[in-house]
């Protein structure tokens, strides 16, 4: 199924009430800083919240936690992790206050090579669900990755649980056929039972166009879901965002 880009226009009638059960939006916002007040812009022409929204480069650092009230988003209660080792990096995960989660350190790393943090959201009368939020910079070494990417499965694989993976992995999937390193990516996550659902480009330059941000999942089989690309000039990547389908009553007009 191939992902489709969606503009302002289309985005602003997008209708999942009574649709999707569950919903995550990705970004690489590169500095909360510097966009957050155009992703929120963005965010208002939604007719409905998303369940979690992720920002990867969030280019935050121990300083944040002196303004952090400046960037908390109605409705929703936040985690984050900054760097302190350099400029960029930083991810953020917020959840939408309806959702009981805790954080999950084990699931969590903050090395040169990769940057992630998770969460599980905690629910009742269904298996809990595991949101993990992944920033891998452009020049990070492919073998702590991979185990880092390793670990979380091991940890996770016997669990039962919904296991979401947003993020900038900084790995063009259009370049699968031709590098060794994505192949490795990808057989690691089919191995684990998880296949990335973003298949067209994401950050769009005048000279390239890449699919480095992706949504990995395991809930595939059996699960109807819809993907998106929106067209926003929020940084330089495009949102990502999923809707898993539960209810496919007619859309009321």
């Amino acid at each position: 199924m191939d992902t489709p880009y969606i503009s302002y226009e289309e985005h602003k009638n997008i209708n999942v009430n009574g649709l999707a059960e569950f919903s995550i939006l990705h970004l690489n916002i590169r500095s909360i800083k510097k966009n957050f007040e155009n992703f929120k812009l963005f965010l208002s022409s939604f007719s409905f919240d998303f369940s979690i929204i992720c920002f990867s480069e969030t280019w935050l650092d121990d300083s944040f936690l002196e303004s952090q009230s400046l960037y908390e988003l109605p409705n929703y209660k936040s985690v984050h992790q900054v760097r302190n080792n350099g400029k960029g990096g930083g991810v953020s995960i917020y959840i939408n206050e309806a959702i009981n989660f805790k954080l999950r350190s084990d699931l969590s790393i903050n090395s040169t090579d990769v940057e992630s943090i998770s969460v599980e959201l905690l629910y009742n009368k269904k298996s809990n669900t595991l949101i993990n939020v992944l920033y891998r910079p452009p020049k990070g070494l492919a073998e702590p990755f991979e185990k880092f990417l390793s670990s979380i499965f091991e940890n996770t694989n016997n669990s039962n649980k919904s296991f979401h993976i947003a993020g900038d992995f900084n790995l063009n999937l259009l370049d699968h056929e031709h590098c060794k390193r994505i192949q490795n990516f990808l057989n690691l996550l089919f191995e684990n039972n998880m296949i990335p659902i973003i298949n067209k480009p994401t950050r769009v330059t005048r000279t390239t166009a890449t699919a480095i941000d992706h949504i990995v999942t395991n809930c595939f089989a059996n699960t109807n879901f819809k993907t998106a690309i929106f067209k926003s000039d929020i940084s330089d990547h495009f949102p990502i965002g999923v809707f898993f389908i539960t209810n496919k009553r007619r859309q009321k007009k």
